[in-house]
């Protein structure tokens, strides 16, 4: 087994996941995380996806601090295609960040370079325009 396999192992029990949640976490089926212990077949991009969730999760530690941290009462789940997946994967990994990380960047910044209008200044679909 290869050092990075061997690693990716060891970190995977000292934060209690298994191979299914690192499929999850990489956007790919167990039977492929699998592959990468049997057939040591790691593309040099997930190789450095995993090697940035390995920073994120650290052994006896808390997540990294660089994100909000998560307290369950605030979730957002996508369901989005293969390739957009894999699209927005790449630019996470592009900018350093695990796809997590980039989604709250990305979506922040959105927000300040079009910032929502106020309430006050919305008019609402239901109600007539006043002229």
């Amino acid at each position: 087994m290869q050092p990075l396999q061997t690693a990716i192992r060891k970190w995977l029990k000292g934060i209690g996941k298994n191979r299914e949640w690192l499929g999850a976490q990489c956007g790919v089926k167990k039977r492929t995380v699998d592959s990468w212990f049997s057939w040591n077949t790691i593309s040099p991009q997930m190789e450095k996806h995993l090697k940035l969730l390995m920073q994120h999760y650290p052994v006896g530690g808390a997540p990294s601090q660089h994100i909000p941290e998560q307290d369950g009462t605030h979730q957002l789940t996508l369901t989005i295609d293969t390739d957009t997946f894999d699209l927005w994967n790449l630019a996470a990994l592009d900018q350093g960040l695990i796809m997590r990380e980039w989604a709250i960047h990305s979506l922040t910044h959105i927000v300040k370079d079009h910032p929502p209008e106020t309430s006050g200044n919305r008019q609402q679909s239901d109600q007539p325009a006043k002229a």
